[in-house]
């Protein structure tokens, strides 16, 4: 017998896992109606039986095994459980082993792993948790329930779980012991071992020498010129100023109008100046004239109201020329002479836009010139703050040699001072962690015995409810109640000239949903036919708008040609740019010679 219950305990669990996950993945389907579907499909025996019996009582307080498990997962701090396996097992635990042998139980456990059954096992030995499992099963039955089927069968089996927890252990302990330990590995000697030091560490500040920045050398040959090198040099700048010459000559034939040279407005310069103009180039600097880009229509995206304005501008440019058309038929005002003043004040415009644009030219000219200039300036200023510069590098870098030396000390300072605190830190903390020691076994005694305290004032509670609640149950018991039929045709006898019952308000209600119904209808073919009507006049517009710009794309325009006049301000401002070539032409001179 003792055999057969082993195997049906161990029989029972599987099936019921198997069950619990099959019941799962069904959606809104009772317990029962899940039961009769699998007799339906399987042909029932008297072990299935007894299966599908002790499934529908675990499904009865499923919720009790299930709170449960999560206090099993959260005192463990586990992420990841089988929810239907460890549901079985609460069950079985908390109805068949409370009957059964400790032999029995320690079967039944041999099926799983050693680190799960060590888990349940120290879950129900602790008195924390058998308190909080009764708490959560309070909410939800009554208490003596919860202590006739819950809590003496768990209080029953806690010294088999404790014993069989000691038996674990020193099974565990005596196998490490007996474990045999491998042999040991001769080390080869140091001798024959190739020792890799580590690289010395890095100073604070990396020492910079003096000789880092040095002076290039200056050949021999530079210190005295020869007759040959003057020579050559000479007959190089003549054929740079031959080359220059031509160019810029080829440069004056070749440019637009506006950059070049009037002879009419400049100033009579002197024989020596004709001459050294002749020899030297003004400038080796080419304009070269830039394609106008080509022009890229913009797209409009248009909506309706782009197109109404479109169609007004359109229809008002139309009745403008239809006026002038009749006022020219009555001998009105000819719009000839209208026409040629325009042309006149365009010239005008376009002749003071071309002024304005060899201002700028001239403008940018001069600037360049006086640029080079400053960039001479500028260098010589340049070589004496490098000068200064460096003798004041040479200076710091002194001084900073004189302070690394003194970091240093500090350093080494500092880490001496560092390693007395650390000393002192080690020793306060070993005495700190003596005194926690103690303290923690203090406390761990105080708070078994407020524990025990609490849970014998639990139990009083409990027994308290449970008198209650059969006293409650008393007085239910003696109560009658009084159901009153409703009848929805009757009015409720107020004495009001308005009075109706619930059926007549309904179809109120009912033809006043009707009504409205009809309204939304109507409401609705209005809206589509404003929208169809607009959807036409907007279309006829498009239509207008299209005719009108192909008539506007007959008309050509004709381009005209206008001249540049000089004007006073721009005769100034290429005197001023010549002299300040003439300057730049002397300074180069100055500089080769």
């Amino acid at each position: 017998m003792s055999n057969n219950k082993k195997q049906n305990i161990c029989e029972l669990i599987t099936e019921l896992t198997c069950l619990l996950k099959e019941y799962n993945r069904c959606l809104e389907v009772t317990p029962s109606e899940f039961i009769k579907s699998e007799i339906y499909e399987q042909e029932p025996n008297e072990t299935k039986s007894y299966y599908y019996e002790s499934f529908l009582q675990m499904m009865r307080f499923y919720s009790v095994y299930e709170g449960t498990v999560a206090l099993y997962k959260s005192f463990h701090k586990l992420r990841q459980i089988n929810k239907e396996h460890v549901t079985v097992l609460v069950y079985v635990i908390m109805n068949f082993f409370h009957k059964s042998s400790y032999t029995t139980i320690k079967i039944a456990f041999k099926m799983f792993s050693s680190e799960e059954v060590n888990r349940l096992l120290q879950f129900f030995t602790k008195e924390d948790n058998l308190i909080d499992i009764a708490q959560m099963a309070c909410r939800k039955y009554e208490n003596d329930f919860v202590l006739e089927q819950i809590m003496v069968p768990l209080t029953s089996c806690t010294s088999s779980f404790e014993w069989m927890l000691k038996e674990r252990e020193s099974e565990r302990f005596e196998r490490e012991q007996a474990r045999v330990k491998p042999p040991t590995k001769p080390n080869p000697p140091k001798c024959a071992t190739v020792v890799k030091r580590t690289p010395a560490p890095p100073g604070n500040t990396p020492t910079l020498s003096l000789s880092t920045f040095k002076r290039s050398h200056i050949p021999r040959s530079m210190y005295n010129k020869t007759s040959k090198i003057e020579e050559k040099l000479e007959a190089c700048k003549t054929e740079n100023r031959e080359n220059a010459r031509q160019l810029y000559l080829e440069a004056q034939k070749n440019s637009f109008k506006c950059a070049r040279e009037l002879t009419k407005f400049v100033s009579k310069t002197t024989a020596a100046d004709s001459e050294t103009q002749s020899v030297v180039p003004t400038s080796s600097v080419t304009f070269k004239h830039k394609s106008v880009p080509p022009f890229k229509p913009v797209f409009v995206k248009s909506n309706n109201t782009t197109l109404l304005r479109e169609a007004a501008l359109i229809s008002k440019d139309q009745q403008k020329e239809i006026e002038k058309i009749e006022n020219i038929v009555s001998g009105g005002f000819d719009i000839n002479i209208a026409q040629a003043i325009e042309e006149e004040i365009r010239k005008d415009e376009e002749a003071r836009q071309l002024q304005e644009i060899e201002k700028k030219h001239l403008k940018g000219l001069l600037t360049y010139e006086q640029s080079l200039l400053a960039k001479k300036k500028l260098l010589k200023t340049n070589k004496l703050k490098m000068e200064k510069f460096q003798e004041e590098r040479l200076e710091l870098l002194k001084e900073i040699e004189r302070w690394r030396e003194e970091e240093e000390k500090k350093i080494r300072e500092l880490v001496e001072q560092a390693k007395s605190i650390e000393k002192g830190a080690k020793d306060a903390e070993r005495k700190m962690i003596a005194e926690k020691r103690q303290n923690a076994a203090l406390l761990d005694a105080e708070n078994k015995s407020l524990l025990q305290q609490a849970y014998m004032e639990r139990e009083r509670e409990l027994q308290e409810r449970a008198q209650l609640i059969q006293e409650l149950r008393s007085l239910q018991q003696v109560r009658i109640l009084h159901v009153k039929e409703f009848d929805p045709t009757e009015t409720p006898n107020l004495g009001l000239l308005c009075e109706m019952s619930i059926a007549e308000l309904k179809e109120r209600l009912s033809i006043m949903r009707m009504e409205l119904k009809e309204e939304l209808e109507n409401k609705r073919k209005r809206i589509s036919e404003e929208k169809h009507r607009q959807q036409q006049m907007i279309e006829s517009v498009k239509l207008y708008i299209k005719d009108a710009r192909f008539v506007k794309l007959k008309k050509k325009k004709k381009k005209r040609i206008v001249h540049l006049e000089l004007t006073p301000e721009l005769i100034a401002l290429r005197t001023k740019l010549q002299e300040a070539r003439k300057a730049n032409r002397l300074g180069q001179s100055i500089v080769v010679g």
